[in-house]
């Protein structure tokens, strides 16, 4: 079975949402993180090279080191320090996912699955890892094993359309269409602007010749996406 071309439904390239640094009040590090909140990578690394010279072995600095060279593609050096953090402090569960996005980011999936479960076993109600795990799984061909993982990400947080968008890719590619369409229309639920959503639980509408429903999701039903329902509905059912 042919895995899906989108990838990564994860929230690597989101900026840090607090510190426990920023609360031992590390001006370095404070600055370079509110500079990486604002998207100014270059700015933010800069910032976080300078730690070290006040906080010898800084853990934090260095994993945020490791996602900014994430961010840019960089994932070789993003292993290195993010790796580097865990030998400095091996506590923290987001050290351990984002090795995890790192590594799937370099094809190396089935460590990324050994990743995601050290970070879910350090915070069990990490719903963003749940999610990524579920992708690594998927990605791996071991769909029961994703579900599980996903709808582990959904039962912790009901709001993310991103793991019930993934649910449904996940039982689209197992031939259950109808369950998939009702992970669509959560998703759109979850998040209106999901474009992506609203067209996925349409088109799964129109495999399942329920034109009433897919007409709520695809008002108008735009020519190209009569086309894309039709071959849906010829390869699929």
């Amino acid at each position: 079975m042919a895995r899906s071309k989108r990838k990564l439904r994860s929230l690597r390239r989101r900026a840090p949402a607090g510190s426990r640094a920023v609360d031992r009040g590390g001006e370095a590090l404070a600055g370079a993180l509110e500079r990486h909140r604002e998207g100014d990578l270059v700015g933010a690394e800069i910032g976080y090279r300078r730690v070290p010279a006040r906080d010898p072995g800084n853990a934090e600095a260095t994993h945020y080191l490791g996602v900014i060279a994430h961010q840019v593609g960089r994932h070789g050096d993003a292993e290195r320090q993010i790796k580097d953090a865990i030998a400095l402090d091996p506590a923290p569960p987001a050290y351990y996912n984002n090795l995890g996005e790192v590594l799937r980011a370099q094809g190396r999936v089935e460590e990324s699955v050994t990743a995601y479960r050290e970070a879910v076993r350090r915070a069990p109600d990490y719903a963003d890892t749940y999610n990524n795990l579920g992708l690594s799984l998927h990605g791996l061909g071991r769909d029961s094993e994703a579900l599980d993982a996903l709808r582990r990400a959904i039962g912790l947080a009901p709001e993310m359309a991103e793991a019930r968008m993934n649910e449904g890719d996940v039982l689209r590619e197992m031939d259950r269409v109808e369950a998939s369409v009702a992970s669509y229309g959560a998703a759109t639920v979850a998040d209106p602007s999901l474009g992506e959503a609203w067209l996925n639980a349409g088109v799964g509408y129109f495999a399942l010749r329920h034109m009433e429903q897919a007409l709520g999701y695809l008002p108008g039903i735009p020519g190209p996406t009569i086309g894309v329902a039709n071959c849906w509905s010829r390869a699929r059912i």
